[in-house]
């Protein structure tokens, strides 16, 4: 049975390994990105595709505005099982919750026809590389 100070060590070796791997992982992510043309890359032999993509940081949101712009487009649903209209302030929550957490949730704002870029300041950073899996 191995003791407390063996699987200790052993576990920081696996833990300086693992960075590494991030280490050379972000390092590819990077050169690769910067030699892509498009931002979709197929390799046939692997079945997958590469898609580029820039970071983007938001910070600073104009939550007030934004919060506005939300209930203005906000659509009152009718129940189907009892066919009753759900009250404005019903569809104003359920909307805000669909669209914001902790932080606002970019899929369902845009699906309103909001650009959430408009609403903060958006940093933009490296690349990251999504690896898709084919699904056949």
């Amino acid at each position: 049975m191995a003791t407390a100070e063996e699987l200790g060590t052993e576990l920081d070796a696996v833990c300086d390994e693992i960075e590494n791997l991030k280490r050379r992982r972000d390092d590819l992510i990077d050169r690769m990105a910067a030699v892509m043309t498009e931002d979709l890359f197929r390799i046939e032999a692997l079945g997958k595709t590469f898609k580029r993509r820039r970071k983007a940081d938001r910070k600073h949101w104009q939550t007030d505005e934004l919060r506005s712009e939300v209930w203005k487009r906000t659509q009152r649903r009718v129940d189907l099982e009892t066919g009753e209209l759900e009250s404005e302030a019903e569809a104003q929550v359920r909307t805000l919750t669909e669209c914001a957490r902790l932080e606002w949730r970019l899929n369902p704002l845009r699906e309103l026809g909001i650009d959430p870029d408009e609403f903060c300041e958006v940093t933009r950073g490296g690349w990251t590389i999504q690896i898709l899996e084919d699904v056949l």
